[in-house]
């Protein structure tokens, strides 16, 4: 059996259904558990990216310009294809792939973990998971509806 995790399966919803442009935040992923597994413990920053590292399906992160922030997606068919006919263009740390270039001085998972820790910390430690013109809040009322619709699909 395959082990999907929640972000994973927040991923492919969000993506299904358009709801995001170009990825969502780790802040937005880690915090999205307290939605829609309520009993969970929120990942730290450290397991989120361990289990980034190490998924089963290729992750992209690539640095949003309308969000100011990097944003994380589920590698689909087109950009397997693109990072195959360019390989070694990309930064990869495991399944982890940077498809720009935000992450060339990042040389180790130590520092990229380290980096996002910097980034990220205080919002998961102030719950503000979510970025809407240029602030960062709890979820918005639309996301905690796009959230309980994949929590009713997870029954």
């Amino acid at each position: 059996m395959i082990d999907i995790k929640y972000w994973q399966f927040t991923l492919k919803h969000f993506e299904k259904n358009k709801y995001f442009e170009n990825g969502l935040t780790m802040p937005f992923l880690i915090g999205c558990g307290e939605v829609i597994s309520p009993n969970c413990n929120c990942l730290t920053i450290e397991e989120f990216t361990h289990e980034l590292i190490s998924s089963k399906v290729p992750v992209n992160v690539m640095y949003c310009n309308k969000l100011k922030e990097h944003v994380f997606s589920l590698e689909d068919r087109e950009s397997t294809m693109h990072r195959t006919k360019f390989q070694g263009h990309f930064k990869e740390f495991g399944n982890l792939i940077a498809t720009d270039s935000s992450f060339d001085y990042i040389q180790s998972s130590a520092l990229l973990i380290n980096m996002f820790k910097e980034k990220y910390l205080i919002r998961l430690q102030n719950q503000t998971y979510s970025k809407n013109i240029g602030k960062w809040t709890y979820f918005t009322l639309k996301e905690l509806q796009q959230l309980n619709e994949l929590k009713a699909l997870l029954k």
